[in-house]
């Protein structure tokens, strides 16, 4: 069919394209071609964008930096790094399982893993929330206490006793929900299994990703103390999220100028805690 005003024909995708609307879907060709990650980084072609899964260890869009605590994002308790997740890479997915003839039970599991440390007994880890459906890790007299709110479905609280993680050193929380199952480790070992419906943490519908906090929000929500510690990486869906700069999953927000780069834990030797002439050395 052929457009004309005042006989001067008009192409449809011209003008489309003028307000920002395309009559294609983009495609970011050759995503993985180049192989873009390194240190032995996996690259995912997500069709108009890419993802690299990297080794333990790395970090960075392309795995391009070594995890160290110059890397790890310090939180102080008053502060949050909130991911709100956009809308483009959940239509990717989408597009992807209609060309793959995918049905929601073939989509593969939602992962977590977070790697932090603290001495602090209590706070808000992270939070995950969509409409009304979240999850939630706190820190619960030294211990991790996971909380899942699926709606009709009911709550479910676990708390991770065999593990005390306000000691200062470095400790790994892994999560893994596969259709009603959810799995709770700490540090690779001491595995917890819910057998109940859960909120789905890496579903599409999640909205935002919290971490130190909990967002303003919902009046049932109570926020609460935040995270006072640091966090080495999240590693969400299988890849690492940045704590800084721009996302193609994410668009960052730091609520307060406490939110920082670096891990530097208080100075424990200031009040001179060794006697007789023994050096202190502080741990973190």
């Amino acid at each position: 069919m052929e457009l004309a005003v005042n006989g001067r024909p008009l192409e449809p995708s011209q003008a489309l394209a003028s307000r920002g609307i395309l009559d294609r879907c983009p495609r970011l060709e050759g995503a993985c071609t180049s192989s873009p990650c390194r240190h032995g980084g996996t690259c995912l072609d997500h069709w108009s964008w890419q993802q690299c899964q990297c080794v333990d260890g790395f970090t960075g869009k392309f795995c391009e930096k070594y995890i160290t605590a110059d890397t790890a994002l310090s939180l102080d308790g008053t502060g949050r790094l909130d991911y709100s997740l956009k809308e483009s890479p959940k239509r990717d997915v989408l597009l992807r399982q209609s060309l793959q003839g995918e049905t929601p039970s073939a989509v593969e599991p939602s992962s977590l893993e977070v790697k932090f440390r603290t001495r602090s007994k209590t706070g808000t880890l992270l939070h995950i929330q969509e409409s009304s459906n979240y999850t939630t890790i706190k820190l619960r007299n030294g211990n991790v206490h996971y909380i899942s709110d699926a709606g009709v479905s009911g709550k479910v609280e676990r708390t991770l006793g065999d593990v005390v993680i306000s000691d200062g050193q470095w400790h790994t929380l892994l999560l893994i929900k596969n259709g009603s199952s959810t799995l709770l480790q700490m540090d690779s070992s001491h595995p917890r299994v819910i057998q109940h419906v859960t909120q789905d943490f890496g579903g599409l519908s999640v909205l935002t990703f919290s971490l130190g906090g909990i967002p303003p929000g919902p009046a049932q929500l109570k926020t609460g103390a935040g995270f006072d510690g640091c966090l080495a990486y999240v590693k969400y869906r299988g890849e690492n999220l940045p704590f800084t700069g721009e996302h193609s999953l994410a668009t960052l927000t730091k609520t307060s100028s406490s939110v920082k780069i670096g891990c530097r834990g208080p100075n424990l030797c200031e009040s001179s805690p060794c006697w007789d002439g023994l050096m202190c050395v502080s741990q973190w």
